[in-house]
């Protein structure tokens, strides 16, 4: 009677596991903390097959390094950046979850392409390759003068990567009061100059500030391309950088200058010229051009507006950005600038109705080297 009525209860559980299959105590179960077969998330992610590859990449210069952007994939759990010294070479670099990536490795162009994978399909295959050569601090432990010095603060500590500010914490670069370079008894202006070694491509200067003691003010800045470690006083080109907030860097624009020498000038004169940090960021000098954009195609999306686009150019260091160039008629040659982008889209408004323009574009990089011409293209607007 106790086997026959085991056997009993046996057959009743079996037949309400078949009834509820799937349900929990039921069949052989997921350890925890781990998907089971019937999850719907799991499934999900296992039917979606291996991910497309991303349809662009861009790698654009920034202070320190590169940064690379594409645009998210769907279906993608993570993307596998890989990196290279040469074009159509590249290996396993980065794992990352976002579809944007800072690579602060400065000096050195490198080689790009992504993958967008996810953790039960694999990875995809490559992207659109891009390069791009991150800024480097050119300046950093590079040789320097100043015309005086007061004390302990050396014109070295103006380079020595320490932008702290703090004069007791010995990272500031300071002359004297006083300084009378020609003898006549009226005084002259103080200043501190480093040498980059070589010409370089130099793109902006930082120049930043003792934090608690007098604020640095009416800085002149020169430049000197003299192949020499003493540049001729002939040699200098002056340019101007107006000091920002105390303890935060005055930034000077210097895209599309070489030089070997930079030089900080104090004035007026009997004034000490004191600094934190003096960062030179660019790259060896660039005197490679853009590749030419291509593809370039336009819609009227008004009577008096076309839309234009293309394929991106690269660049060795990166392209700074597009100029746009336009001209009136369906046989016209006599192309001039109309706007600029710093992607791969322009609008152009403002135009007549019933009208025929042409339009083509080009690259320019940031030492301002210019690619050829894209294609030309035809459009009219309607009525």
């Amino acid at each position: 009677m106790k086997v026959h009525s085991l056997l009993s209860h046996l057959a009743i559980w079996v037949v309400v596991c078949l009834s509820f299959l799937g349900l929990a105590g039921c069949g052989p179960q997921a350890a925890e903390g781990e998907p089971g077969e019937g999850d719907t998330e799991t499934i999900s992610t296992q039917l979606a097959g291996i991910p497309p590859a991303p349809g662009s990449l861009s790698a654009s210069p920034l202070k320190g390094g590169i940064k690379l952007s594409w645009p998210s994939v769907s279906g993608a759990t993570y993307y596998q950046i890989f990196r290279g010294t040469s074009s159509g070479y590249h290996w396993p670099y980065e794992i990352v979850y976002t579809n944007s990536f800072k690579d602060m490795s400065p000096g050195t162009q490198y080689f790009y392409v992504v993958r967008a994978g996810n953790d039960y399909d694999g990875e995809s295959d490559d992207s659109p390759e891009a390069t791009a050569t991150g800024w480097a601090n050119l300046g950093l432990g590079r040789p320097v003068e100043q015309s005086t010095t007061w004390g302990s603060a050396t014109a070295d500590k103006a380079v020595d990567g320490n932008t702290d500010g703090i004069w007791g914490h010995g990272s500031v670069s300071s002359t004297n009061w006083w300084y009378d370079a020609d003898g006549d008894g009226d005084g002259d202006s103080q200043w501190w100059r480093v040498d980059l070694g070589s010409s370089m491509s130099v793109y902006e200067l930082d120049v930043w500030k003792c934090t608690d003691c007098q604020e640095v003010s009416d800085l002149e800045v020169w430049t000197s391309n003299d192949p020499t470690s003493s540049p001729s006083p002939t040699s200098w080109t002056k340019n101007m950088v107006a000091p920002g907030a105390v303890g935060a860097p005055s930034s000077i624009n210097m895209v599309g200058l070489t030089a070997r020498h930079v030089k900080i000038l104090r004035t007026p004169i009997n004034l000490a010229l004191i600094m934190a940090e003096v960062q030179v960021w660019g790259t060896q000098e660039d005197n490679t051009s853009p590749t030419a954009p291509s593809g370039l195609t336009a819609t009227a999306t008004s009577s008096s507006s076309i839309k234009l686009s293309w394929t991106k150019a690269s660049d060795n260091v990166g392209v700074k950005r597009y100029v746009v160039e336009q001209c009136k008629g369906s046989t016209c040659t006599y192309f001039h600038t109309v706007g600029y982008s710093t992607n791969t889209t322009y609008t152009n408004t403002g135009l007549d109705p019933n009208t025929t323009y042409r339009y083509r574009v080009y690259a320019e990089d940031f030492a301002q080297n210019y690619s050829q011409r894209s294609n030309v293209v035809t459009v009219t607007t309607p009525l």
